[in-house]
C-alpha cells in the first residue's frame, strides 16, 4: 500500500505489499548481411582499419584474436560501433599476427 518506492526497495521496510521480478531479454535486430569489406594496414603495419557492411541502428563489435590455432578467445577492440558507422581501427604494434571478426551482439 506504500507508494513511491524505488525499484530495488533496498533498506526500505513496508508493512505490506508484493515484489515481482521478471527476467527480460533485450535484443537488437540481426543484420541481414554482415561481411568484412576492407582491411587496411597503416603506419608501417602497426594499425589495422577494418570496414564492414552496415545497417543503420545496429550495434557492431569488432573483435581480435592473436592465435586461432590454440585459442578461441576473442577480445573486443575498442567500444561497439553504431551503424551507419562501419569501421574501427586497432593498434597492433605488439603483435605480428592478428585475426579480426565483426559481430552484432545482443541479437537473437
Amino acid at each position: 500500500s506504500a507508494g513511491g518506492l524505488p525499484p530495488d526497495n533496498t533498506g526500505i521496510l513496508t508493512p505490506d505489499g508484493e515484489v515481482e521480478d521478471y527476467m527480460v531479454d533485450l535484443f537488437q535486430p540481426a543484420p541481414t548481411n554482415l561481411v568484412i569489406t576492407n582491411l587496411t594496414f597503416l603506419v608501417g603495419n602497426t594499425n589495422a582499419v577494418v570496414e564492414w557492411t552496415v545497417e543503420t541502428d545496429i550495434l557492431y563489435q569488432m573483435q581480435a584474436n592473436t592465435n586461432l590455432l590454440f585459442s578461441n578467445s576473442w577480445v573486443d577492440v575498442e567500444a561497439p560501433v553504431l551503424g551507419p558507422d562501419n569501421s574501427e581501427t586497432n593498434n597492433m604494434a605488439s603483435e605480428t599476427n592478428k585475426f579480426y571478426r565483426v559481430t552484432a551482439p545482443w541479437t537473437p
